[in-house]
Parts: structure tokens; sequence; C-alpha cells
């Protein structure tokens, strides 16, 4: 039996707009450890995909938004297309991640090569529960649109790790 994307994709996905400060939306990924999101406009839509290679180049992102360093066009694959499918997109536009479509065009999940490797070898790696924060005030929203809260994550300051002088 093929496989088909809807098998493979991860449907708990981060979405971003291309409006998004650049700065937010970096430190939105670190929080996650996620590797990219889609840049969605109002209706859903993908318009493409900004990625931490996107990001790692500008040094001083102050005033940038995700519209100014997100990859576009988006390459999307419909969600009922077979996995290699996926594969063939993945090599023809050298690219690492897909947003995945319904047949209205709006984003339902979003797919990474690892995701089609899996699906191709058998080999599926089982995507996380259900993502329960995001960081607050970047306006990042889950796929149901709900605004979440991540908790502080704070580094033990240097009197906690005292050093052998």
């Amino acid at each position: 039996m093929t496989r088909r994307v809807e098998q493979i994709m991860s449907q708990e996905m981060v979405s971003v707009h291309p409006e998004d400060a650049l700065a937010d939306v970096r430190r939105t990924l670190l929080d996650l450890e996620i590797q990219a999101a889609p840049v969605l406009d109002p209706e859903g839509r993908p318009l493409g995909v900004i990625s931490m290679r996107d990001m790692i180049e500008e040094k001083e992102s102050h005033g940038l938004t995700v519209g100014d360093r997100m990859t576009s066009p988006v390459v999307d694959v419909n969600v009922e297309a077979p996995v290699d499918v996926a594969a063939q997109l993945m090599g023809q536009w050298r690219v690492h991640h897909l947003v995945v479509v319904d047949r209205s065009n709006k984003a339902v999940g979003f797919v990474s090569a690892l995701d089609v490797i899996g699906g191709l070898t058998g080999h599926q790696r089982p995507h996380p529960g259900p993502l329960q924060s995001a960081t607050p005030g970047t306006g990042t929203l889950w796929k149901d649109g709900t605004p979440q809260e991540l908790p502080s994550i704070s580094s033990p300051d240097d009197s906690e790790n005292p050093t052998n002088d």
C-alpha cells in the first residue's frame, strides 16, 4: 500500500506571518527546538517557509521581518499525495520542508525530509504529542489558532556553577 503525506506529516505546526519580527521568530524556533515554520497569510494559505538557515545569516536582525528572509515561493504538497511525490518535490526544489495543503490550498501540516525518508523506508519516526507552548508576545499561533504561553527557561547563573580556580 502506498503511503500518503497525511500519514507522515506533523499536524501540530507552528506557523508565522510575513510581518512577524525575525528576532522573535528565531527565538520561538529555538525555544521549541524546531528548524522551520510555514509562513501563512491570514486565511491560512502558505506564502513561504522560514528556517533557521534563513535567519542564521543575519547577524543584526533588528527591524527585519519574516517576509524579508523567508524562502518563497512556497513549495507545497497535497495532503493526499503519495510520499514519493513529496520526495520528488524536495529533490527538485532542493528544500528540506514542505507545507502540506488541503484541496482549498490551506495549510494542514508540515513535512520534513526526515519524515519523507521515514515514510519511504518504513522507519517513520513518531511525532511528539501536541505542542504545548509558544514564545509569548510573538503572535505565533498554533494550527488551531489558539495562542499559547511558554514557561520561561532560565540558565543557572555563575554563582550556582563554581569554577575550580
